[in-house]
């Protein structure tokens, strides 16, 4: 059986995560319990310090909490160097501590203070992890380096002191014997009081087995592996294995993926040789690395490892992450919603976009579809609506399925990521909820229930939902019988009473753990980036209307308006000599704007070549359409990764964009009135009242059926 333990430990006031992955000899994906999660962070402190209320959210991702919401509980004990016993080393200014080495300490008194932690920390019946973790020396004399090269000279010390006459090789060897005999005892002797004392824990150390990988060199060497046989005896007396993958922020992805796939390979190795086939092994991994940021937005957790051995497949799970902690050390008002590190507001994210997929291994599913004969809206609608499922996939522990055929597959340009949603869509009890046909205040209460009480079915294999709409979310978030679920799911208050599609901070980072690029697409975007040489990217969306198929490209009377975007781009490359040398890309609905923009702005345009489309209204041939449609989702990708990005605010296709874009602090709203002919671009937070206040007017009070009924109200 496979577990997966998730192991927040803070050390040193900061926060690192752990992800064990616990492997028997035989493995079983399909069971929806394959696995367990374990929570080794004090959350209270998240609650008291960060208002973060995580342990309710925990529980409903069936994540364990320690009893006591401690680092010592009843599921997990991570045991430090003052926690167990007294251990010998040498601080960081060179004194010894309880001896120093481990042939100058006391085992004796370390045995009776041990014995006494250990049935302060662990009940009598514990069963969990007990990891000791004793980092300042290894129990392999050659293998103290570097800041653990004290343990070496301060042995060879000892040894020369006694025998003054003695020639330097023999000197060094008998230090080797001293210290290697002692070390094996004094850790042979902890690991068999703590299985005398708590027979039913998992008892090992942090560590070990270890590759020592040096910089480039991502297998384990045979000189290493050989140092590992020579500590069988540790591996045959732990009842657990406990290496860690700790990730060198300088490794490309490939080699992130070969240096955890070997050191899977040496721990399984390790096992095999104790003959104990059975004994489990936890693999820990971090994913807070305090000295880079950028090193998050790349794989910097595990990569999906498989390694065969002998004919049984083992797979290490992919738990990608990217987040910046700073965030978290503070209260969030409203106001904070448009801050650079919005993406990161809460610790729960972390399981709504990680873990879920991985947690929630359902044979039950939400299926967001949108058909040839379906008006599901351009692709910002689209993307919505995959969130919107996404959610209510989320909360009834289903697997999220996204089947979009018009115009043509989505499969085509883009591909799953962290979450399978592209698979075949099974055969079973299936329901249908179409909400194409109204807005979010509009909704009948019985067509709401009936897709809550159908979701929640588990005779119902497939709920299906159509939509075009994120306003469903506030929708849902002030029914009583939602917003209960969305609170047992780490939700706050304020976090619903504010809930809008231009605050909702999950969607900022869901795109990238659904959707990656095909081959063929990639290829383009990559030339298109390639093509900016190191400059900055400045870009706009502009949309003038709804379009009719943009065959004949309507002159609306809003064209006018670009003019701001236009003077804007002028200011900004000639307000600051970093912007001096950028490109300008712009994405419309208008090939007239289109054009001129390459006018005005010549060799500084990059473009993506094809015809500009609505997923929805289009004519012509299909791979005219299918290239178009390429061009759509090439454009967005492109906005929503810009160095200053101009958008449109009521368009879904820019406040989407938007969302994804990591540049807080260069984010612009193209804002103009028409009957006043007023036309400016002013940063996306100073337009947040009006932003706001006239989605709350389109979908919360007057019940618009569309944008163009806005002046009715």
């Amino acid at each position: 059986m496979l577990r997966l333990i998730l192991c927040f430990l803070r050390k040193y006031f900061r926060f690192l995560w752990f992800v064990c992955i616990g492997f028997t000899h035989q493995i079983h994906y399909e069971k929806a319990n394959s696995f367990s999660v374990i929570w080794n962070t004090p959350v209270q402190d998240c609650y008291n310090k960060y208002g973060l209320d995580l342990k309710s959210t925990l529980e409903s991702f069936r994540i364990t909490v320690n009893k006591f919401d401690g680092l010592k509980g009843d599921r997990i004990c991570l045991f430090y160097r003052p926690d167990l016993g007294y251990y010998p080393y040498f601080d960081q200014n060179g004194k010894a501590r309880n001896g120093g080495l481990p042939q100058m300490a006391n085992l004796s008194k370390h045995l009776e203070k041990a014995e006494r932690d250990i049935e302060k920390f662990l009940d009598k019946g514990f069963s969990g992890l007990a990891v000791i973790d004793w980092e300042d020396w290894r129990p392999l004399f050659k293998r103290n380096w570097d800041s653990k090269k004290i343990y070496q000279d301060r042995s060879i010390e000892l040894v020369k002191r006694r025998y003054p006459t003695w020639p330097m090789d023999k000197i060094i060897e008998e230090s080797r014997k001293e210290f290697e005999k002692s070390a094996r005892q004094f850790m042979e002797a902890t690991i068999n009081l703590g299985k005398k004392l708590r027979p039913m824990a998992k008892w090992g150390f942090y560590l070990f087995p270890d590759c020592y990988h040096n910089k480039g060199d991502y297998k384990c060497s045979k000189t290493t592996k050989d140092d590992n046989d020579k500590l069988k005896w540790l591996f045959r007396l732990s009842t657990a294995l406990f290496p860690s993958a700790y990730l060198k922020e300088n490794l490309s992805p490939t080699s992130q993926w070969k240096f955890v796939r070997n050191r899977m390979t040496e721990s399984i190795r390790v096992r095999k040789l104790t003959g104990q086939l059975q004994k489990p092994l936890y693999l820990y991994s971090k994913y807070y690395y305090s000295s880079t940021t950028s090193f998050y937005k790349v794989a910097i957790s595990q990569p999906k490892v498989t390694i065969k051995e002998d004919s049984k497949e083992i797979k290490v799970w992919r738990s990608e992450l990217a987040y910046n902690w700073p965030s978290y050390r503070r209260n969030l008002s409203k106001d904070d919603l448009w801050n650079e590190n919005i993406e990161d507001n809460a610790l729960k994210n972390i399981l709504f976009k990680r873990y879920w997929p991985i947690v929630h291994n359902s044979t039950k599913y939400v299926l967001y579809e949108c058909l040839k004969a379906d008006l599901c809206g351009g692709w910002g609608n689209r993307l919505q609506g995959i969130l919107v499922a996404y959610f209510l996939a989320l909360i009834s522990e289903r697997q999220l399925l996204v089947n979009i055929a018009k115009p043509c597959n989505l499969t085509s340009y883009l591909k799953s990521n962290l979450i399978h949603w592209d698979t075949d869509i099974p055969n079973g009890e299936r329901r249908d909820h179409n909400f194409l046909d109204s807005y979010p205040d509009n909704i009948e209460p019985f067509r709401f229930n009936e897709l809550l009480t159908n979701l929640f079915d588990d005779s119902i294999q497939i709920v299906s939902f159509k939509t075009g709409q994120f306003g469903y979310l506030k929708y849902f978030s002030v029914q009583q019988q939602f917003r209960q679920l969305l609170l047992s799911h780490g939700f706050r208050d304020d976090d619903l009473t504010n809930f809008n599609y231009l605050q909702l901070p999950l969607k900022y980072n869901i795109y990238d753990l659904l959707f990656k690029p095909q081959p063929s697409m990639q290829r383009k975007k990559d030339e298109f980036f390639r093509k900016l040489n190191g400059n900055k990217l400045i870009c706009a969306h502009l949309r003038t209307g709804d379009s009719k198929s943009l065959v004949n490209d309507f002159d609306y009377e809003n064209l006018w308006a670009a003019s701001a975007v236009w003077e804007f781009f002028e200011k900004k490359i000639n307000s600051n000599v970093i912007y001096s040398n950028s490109k300008i890309f712009v994405a419309t609905d208008s090939q007239y704007l289109r054009d001129e923009a390459k006018k005005l702005f010549k060799d500084r345009i990059l473009d993506i070549e094809g015809a500009i489309v609505h997923l929805d209204l289009f004519y012509g041939e299909k791979n005219d359409i299918c290239d178009a449609t390429e061009k759509v989702i090439l454009d967005w990708e492109i906005l929503s990764e810009c160095d200053v990005l101009v958008t449109l605010p009521w368009s879904t296709f820019s406040s989407t964009a938007l969302n994804r874009n990591r540049h807080r602090n260069e984010l612009y709203a193209w804002h103009y009135e028409s009957e006043k002919r007023i036309a400016k671009v002013v940063p996306v937070k100073q337009a947040q009242k009006w932003l706001l206040g006239m989605v709350d007017t389109m979908i919360g009070k007057c019940k618009c059926l569309s944008k163009r009924d806005l002046s009715k109200c």
